[in-house]
């Protein structure tokens, strides 16, 4: 078809030509769900230890207060999503050896040209720019899951570290590495894989709200886009960081406000 949103898959930059079947959406499914439980359970050992360390230390059991206060405290961000990386990472390694493929074909580990990064970092700051607008215009205030993780945290560099490096990494390794090659492999249309991907990415980012989720679901789509039109994981991955460290470098601005 002349439709570039049509061509087939094979035409892709690094990409083979394979029977269209559901399989890879049932293995996209997979790694999706087995992501969340990597990261959840993660979150939850980690809570549990830093539990049992403070009863340990005061020798008495947890009162509501410390309970509602561990639950939402931003020292455990770092620990616990870095092992969920961890474990995530090392399921996927798993699941490519099951498979018999080659982890740096499957996860679009290849260069990309320059002008190809220089149009996806323009594009982005452009889409920040606008949603940085957008929030100016309806006084929004500070993403208020961001905000207490920023208050209830002694440790702000490796919190930084965490959304700025790690959560890039596994997610684009996740969403527009692994899942985005097996969907590639199904009968959906290309721009029927970027939606998708784009949407389950929103969906793991629970914890904000809608508007917030808006702004993650565009995002999505520009990652997913560039992910799609370069054949590499390379320019998603490194707007991802950029997006992200501007992120953080307007946290640290607003928490630099709240110090007296």
């Amino acid at each position: 078809m002349s439709n570039s949103i049509s061509e087939d898959v094979s035409s892709l930059p690094g990409q083979e030509r394979h029977p269209k079947t559901w399989r890879g959406a049932l293995w996209a499914g997979m790694m999706m769900c087995f992501h969340l439980i990597a990261s959840l359970g993660a979150y939850f050992f980690i809570l549990v230890l830093a539990a049992i360390w403070i009863m340990e230390s005061q020798d008495s059991s947890l009162t509501s207060e410390q309970r509602s206060k561990l639950m939402f405290d931003g020292d455990l961000v770092a620990p616990s999503f870095v092992l969920g990386a961890i474990i995530t990472m090392a399921g996927l390694l798993l699941v490519l050896r099951f498979q018999r493929e080659k982890a740096g074909e499957v996860l679009a580990w290849s260069r990309c040209s320059g002008v190809m990064l220089a149009m996806a970092i323009c594009s982005t700051l452009g889409l920040m720019g606008a949603w940085l607008a957008l929030d100016q215009v309806m006084d929004r205030p500070m993403n208020e899951f961001m905000a207490q993780m920023m208050l209830s945290t002694n440790y702000r560099i490796p919190l930084y570290a965490t959304f700025i490096i790690a959560a890039p990494l596994i997610e684009e390794v996740v969403f527009r590495g692994y899942m985005y090659h097996q969907l590639m492999r199904t009968p959906l249309p290309r721009v029927a894989v970027v939606l998708v991907i784009s949407v389950l990415f929103t969906l793991i980012h629970f914890q904000y709200h809608v508007y917030e989720l808006v702004q993650v679901f565009t995002l999505g789509v520009l990652l997913s886009v560039m992910r799609d039109r370069s054949g590499s994981l390379a320019p998603s991955l490194v707007v991802h960081v950029l997006w992200n460290a501007i992120s953080c470098g307007g946290l640290e601005y607003w928490f630099q406000q709240q110090s007296p």
